[in-house]
């Protein structure tokens, strides 16, 4: 069981390595950490592994879709990812981001490709915030 973000961190990069391809599978194993720090762990480790990717928490969101994207902008929420609460979440760290898939209108979390900044605003292509 990981209880710290470095040790998280420690394991997802080198599993990382070995395979060479971000997906969910690198977050398959045993947590117990605050459900805030656990999306901030995965949102740093998502910038590392694809630099032109961010997670963040947005309000005052505005969406256009097209057929085959979704450019989504809203104002930075800091410090981000309180939305989910500072209580404790034991148990798979991959369970845990998948429970947030869906759910962005309600929590503000997005996952961001090609981020655009104007002050606090931020705008880019919205992708799932886990695959």
């Amino acid at each position: 069981m990981y209880t710290s973000k470095d040790a998280i961190k420690v394991r997802v990069y080198e599993t990382y390595l070995a395979k060479e391809k971000m997906n969910s599978d690198l977050f398959d194993f045993q947590v117990r950490l605050p459900k805030c720090l656990l999306l901030e762990t995965y949102a740093e480790i998502l910038h590392v592994i694809e630099p032109d990717s961010m997670v963040v928490q947005l309000s005052n969101v505005k969406i256009i879709k097209n057929d085959y994207e979704k450019l989504i902008a809203g104002d930075r929420i800091e410090p981000g990812f309180l939305a989910v609460g500072d209580e404790v979440f034991k148990g798979n760290y991959k369970n845990f981001m998948f429970s947030l898939v869906g759910k962005e209108a309600e929590t503000g979390i997005y996952r961001i490709s090609s981020p655009v900044f104007e002050e606090n605003r931020v705008r880019g292509f919205q992708y799932p915030l886990i695959e």
